[in-house]
């Protein structure tokens, strides 16, 4: 009995432009900080602006999406756990395989062969390999 090959359900993370997320800072003390999406620069690749007004260019795996009840607290209680185990960001459908054709392909007809094989083997004269041999000294 064959079984059924099944395609995993797969989570694809994508912003929008105001969309709340924390940024990964590599400066200072927290590792995340608050940002909102101003700018979307290509499928991976965001720009986020800070609560001080500047403005940073990120990729998507250095952001992580800020709910309503992230922004009451404090950065130094949120650990890195706490962002990189949140839930999906965006659930799109499933890839679908492509239909399977219920017919079997076409089996092409046997091809007639020889009874006899001829096998074609070289005629060169092989030369033994020199192996390792200590040598003795007098």
């Amino acid at each position: 009995m064959q079984q059924k090959q099944s395609i995993p359900e797969k989570k694809v993370k994508s912003f929008m432009v105001g969309d709340k997320v924390f940024a990964r800072a590599y400066s200072g003390q927290n590792k995340w900080i608050p940002a909102t999406v101003t700018d979307v620069t290509g499928p991976v690749s965001y720009v986020v602006s800070l609560a001080d007004d500047s403005i940073m260019r990120r990729h998507i795996d250095q952001l992580r999406p800020r709910t309503s009840k992230d922004d009451d607290v404090s950065m130094d209680i949120i650990e890195d756990n706490d962002i990189d185990n949140q839930g999906p960001y965006c659930t799109r459908s499933p890839i679908e395989p492509p239909p399977r054709n219920p017919t079997p392909p076409p089996v092409s007809p046997p091809v007639a062969t020889p009874s006899a094989l001829i096998i074609r083997r070289s005629s060169r004269n092989r030369r033994l390999v020199d192996r390792y041999a200590p040598v003795m000294s007098t």
